[in-house]
């Protein structure tokens, strides 16, 4: 699939859905050039899926909310 994106910001991904919508993203779009923007507000957690999602990915950053 042709993605014309070319970059992604998903909030919530500490946890829960915002989580589940970042990894099934990489899951589903391995080969994608796309810089990520991940943010939440359990730095935590945001650091878990950070590792998740950024290891396959060199474009990419957090963002903690407070």
């Amino acid at each position: 699939m042709d993605r014309t994106a070319k970059g992604v910001v998903i909030t919530g991904a500490s946890g829960g859905l915002g989580r589940a919508i970042a990894v099934a993203y990489v899951t589903n779009f391995p080969n994608e050039d796309i810089h990520f923007i991940i943010s939440g507000r359990r730095t935590d957690e945001l650091v878990a899926t950070q590792e998740q999602v950024m290891s396959n990915r060199a474009n990419g950053q957090t963002i903690t909310c407070k």
